[in-house]
């Protein structure tokens, strides 16, 4: 995980997917690894590579495709040819923007509990979420971002693991 000044204080995962972005096999990294991350007992195939903090709701950095793709069918492939193969693969996460503002209530009161979620402009993917529970100036940040146009979203409550706009509640 090289090219990042400030190194966060999170957990992250690294999910292999197949090259349609099925998972295959998630590898947890606790705290910033100053050692390189071993998956082992690969199989041989072609693997894309999404790397996400954790817990995902919880942090303020976008999960990343390898190679900083916009998505799985973009991600650069890691092909390993056969089981035991060595492949050496560098991460380095993105810096990009910052998205920062504030949720308030209808009476334009901060919100203390709340998600915000991002999706690009026209598609009702979630890009990235964070839930914020005790949050008393109902100010978010969201970090990572690559250049392109973005829809953000808020929402009082709403359920873990949406993966889209249409699996939030009104």
């Amino acid at each position: 995980f090289p090219g990042l000044d400030s190194q966060p204080t999170q957990d992250w995962s690294l999910l292999l997917t197949d090259p349609a972005g099925a998972p295959v096999m998630t590898v947890l990294i606790h705290d910033w690894p100053s050692e390189p991350a071993v998956v082992p007992f690969l199989p041989a195939g072609n693997y894309r590579l999404h790397v996400r903090p954790t817990p995902f709701l919880a942090s303020d950095w976008l999960p990343q495709w390898y190679d900083r793709a916009d998505d799985v069918t973009a991600a650069t492939p890691i092909i390993v040819e056969r089981e035991g193969d060595v492949v050496t693969v560098e991460v380095a996460l993105q810096i990009g923007a910052q998205l920062r503002g504030t949720v308030r209530d209808l009476r334009g009161s901060p919100m203390a509990h709340f998600s915000v979620y991002l999706t690009r402009a026209g598609s009702g993917t979630i890009l990235g979420d964070k839930f914020e529970t005790s949050s008393q100036t109902g100010e978010y940040v969201l970090r990572g971002l690559p250049p392109g146009t973005y829809r953000l979203g808020a929402h009082e409550f709403w359920q873990y693991g949406a993966e889209d706009i249409a699996d939030l509640p009104p």
